[in-house]
């Protein structure tokens, strides 16, 4: 593994939103992931769960940059 995944998976919930630059809104029911440019990134029903997905999206984002 690479030492930035280790980073991204160990990262607190305030680091994980400094890195990405990303944020998690309450919408409605839903927790919605934003990008730094306000696009919707996904609704999830939990919170964990779109913290799940932001690590994702960071994880196969980093992995286009390495490749």
């Amino acid at each position: 593994m690479t030492d930035w995944y280790k980073e991204l998976q160990n990262a607190s919930e305030a680091e994980l939103f400094e890195i990405t630059k990303a944020v998690i809104r309450k919408v409605g029911k839903e927790f919605c992931i934003f990008s730094k440019d306000n696009k919707n990134l996904g609704c999830f029903s939990s919170r964990k769960k779109a913290l799940k997905r932001l690590r994702e999206i960071e994880f196969f984002k980093r992995e286009d940059e390495n490749n």
